[in-house]
C-alpha cells in the first residue's frame, strides 16, 4: 500500500501533500522505551518517573522526540515495502 493509499484509508486526505496517519501512542511509547533501555535506562527507572521525564531523556539522548523517531521508522518500512513490490513487479515482467 502506498503512502497515498494509506493516507486516504486513514482519512488523511488525497494527493501527494496529504499527511500520512500518525503512529499510535503505544508504538511511540514502545520506541521511547526501547531507546531508553538501550541507553541504560531500564524498565524500573522508566516506571519510576512520569512520561514527560522519559520524553525529556529521549530528546536529550537522540536529539528528537520519540514521535519523530516512530514516524521515521514507519516511513522507512513503508518505503522498503513499496521498493520490494516495485522490484517484484519488474522481476515478473522480466521473466514473462
Amino acid at each position: 500500500m502506498s503512502r497515498l493509499e494509506a493516507g486516504v484509508e486513514a482519512g488523511g486526505g488525497i494527493g501527494p501533500d496529504a499527511a500520512p496517519p500518525s503512529p499510535t501512542k503505544e508504538f511511540v511509547d514502545e520506541i521511547r522505551s526501547s531507546g531508553l533501555s538501550f541507553c541504560g535506562f531500564g524498565k524500573e527507572k522508566q516506571e519510576r518517573v512520569k512520561d514527560e521525564r522519559n520524553e525529556e531523556r529521549a530528546r536529550s539522548l537522540f536529539g528528537v522526540s520519540a514521535l519523530a523517531i516512530a514516524k521515521l521508522h514507519k516511513d522507512l518500512h513503508e518505503l522498503e515495502e513499496e521498493y520490494r513490490i516495485k522490484n517484484f513487479n519488474s522481476m515478473q515482467s522480466t521473466f514473462s
